[in-house]
Order: structure tokens, then C-alpha cells, then sequence
């Protein structure tokens, strides 16, 4: 099962994956990474680094962040230079996440990783 590292600004992480677990219920195999505007790039890098190191990456990790260009974005793509099977999303939201988190199971992380594009992209609608 692919793993995922959440990693946003502040707490949005923990708020993605409390929610997810409120719809979806028990999720394995992810972990969310909060970065403080406080802290440097190779502080986050390290906290990446180490949550990759504490799951089942054995089928790839994908590492989804909140905005492109950002610091949580630059960060994963110095951690994933050292990892190994890592696939960097930018763009994070729920849909994104409840789309993988229903799909794991029985996709590779390359289809996972266009299942997440579609979803995010998808989850986005002007409803009135």
C-alpha cells in the first residue's frame, strides 16, 4: 500500500487527515508534516525524511502539499532526492486524499499520483 506524507503550512495536515478519517474512518500508512513559518527548509526536510522513514514505503510514498512553489513543496523535493519511490503533488484538499485513500489498495503510486490530479481538480466546483 502506497504511503502518504502530508505536508502544509501550519496544521491544514492534521486538519486533512482528521477529516479524512471522520468520512473514510481507520486510515493506515500516512502521516502528517506541519511547517512553521518559523522553522528553515532543511528543518522541514528532516521532518519529512523522518516521517517517510516511520511507514510502509515498500510500495512508493506519495509526499502531497499544499501550494506549489511554496516551502512544504521545496522541501519534499529535497526529501525525495534522498528517498527512494516518491512522487511530489502539489495542491492537497480532501477530495484529493479520500480519492487515494480509496484507491490504494489496488493502484500503483503512478496511478495514484494521476487519480489524486483528477480528484483535486474534479472536488472544485462552482455549485450555485
Amino acid at each position: 500500500m502506497t504511503a502518504i506524507i502530508i505536508v502544509t503550512h501550519d496544521a491544514l495536515s492534521d486538519a486533512i487527515i482528521k477529516t479524512s478519517k471522520a468520512i473514510y474512518g481507520t486510515i493506515d500508512n500516512i502521516l502528517a508534516v506541519n511547517f512553521d513559518v518559523n522553522e528553515g527548509l532543511d528543518t522541514l526536510t528532516s521532518k519529512i525524511e523522518n516521517a517517510y522513514k516511520q511507514l510502509d514505503t515498500e510500495d512508493g510514498a506519495l509526499i502531497l502539499v499544499d501550494i506549489f512553489g511554496g516551502t512544504p513543496m521545496n522541501a519534499s523535493l529535497f526529501a525525495a532526492t534522498k528517498l527512494q519511490n516518491v512522487k511530489v503533488i502539489t495542491g492537497v484538499n480532501i477530495p484529493m486524499v479520500l480519492e487515494i485513500l480509496g484507491s490504494r489498495e489496488n493502484c500503483s503510486m503512478s496511478e495514484l499520483a494521476e487519480i489524486a490530479k483528477d480528484a483535486a481538480k474534479s472536488g472544485i466546483r462552482v455549485v450555485n
